[in-house]
């Protein structure tokens, strides 16, 4: 759901995924990862905002993280 309101923000970003993570289940919990990549960090930063305020009705199960610059993938 987030990676698709990333996609119709409007924005000139690249979505890739998502998909199951590398561990792909930790703590009973499955997990999941989408890439958004941007020329320019304002255009990053104005997508994520648009699909976080769009998915403020996800299931209280569900959990979001964003990690900009990630310094490893794992």
């Amino acid at each position: 759901m987030l990676a698709e309101a990333v996609r119709a923000s409007g924005e000139n970003v690249t979505v890739t995924g998502p998909a199951p993570a590398p561990i792909a289940r930790l703590r009973n919990r499955y997990r999941f990862r989408a890439m958004v990549r941007a020329e320019d960090r304002a255009v990053l930063r104005r997508a994520l905002l648009h699909a976080v305020r769009a998915q403020r009705d996800l299931p209280y199960k569900v959990r979001a993280a964003i990690d900009i610059d990630p310094v490893q993938l794992l």
